[in-house]
């Protein structure tokens, strides 16, 4: 690891104001990924418009998101957190690089890299999550005896 991005870690843990911001990202980026568990619309999921009836197509999302949020929470960890954390680092280092050593006065600059940062590790996330929801209400109409493909959604 080069001397830039150890010292843009300190510069951020050094405080207990930025443990804390720290802290509080992370519950909400853990919320704001979190499946929703009212049923979605139909522009989301096509294929809750191909269910007989509303009760189903409620009783199959409910099934769903009980996976869904297993799913979430290894995702978030393993998946998302990880993204985020490198293309944050990777992005101060250069910051830090470009800046000449004077990353304290051109931290600022820098927080609209940790957005497209924070953006990449939530749709690292959200991707997988929608794939699978998809598949999951598509094996439920199946079982229904709805002609579906489980693969496309045709």
């Amino acid at each position: 690891m080069s001397h830039g991005i150890l010292q843009a870690i300190a510069i951020i843990f050094r405080t207990a104001l930025g443990s804390c911001f720290i802290l509080a990202l992370l519950v909400l980026g853990f919320w704001l990924t979190l499946p929703t568990r009212r049923l979605p619309g139909l522009a989301a999921f096509p294929e809750l418009a191909r269910f007989p009836t509303p009760q189903q197509a409620k009783g199959a999302w409910q099934a769903a998101w009980d996976e869904l949020r297993r799913l979430h929470l290894f995702l978030f960890f393993f998946v998302g957190l990880p993204t985020f954390v490198a293309l944050a680092l990777t992005t101060l280092g250069a910051l830090y690089w470009l800046a000449g050593d004077r990353l304290p006065r051109h931290l600022p600059y820098s927080y609209p890299l940790f957005l497209l940062a924070g953006l990449a590790g939530r749709y690292a996330i959200i991707w997988p999550l929608r794939n699978r929801a998809a598949r999951l209400l598509r094996t439920h109409l199946v079982r229904l005896g709805v002609p579906i493909c489980q693969d496309c959604g045709y």
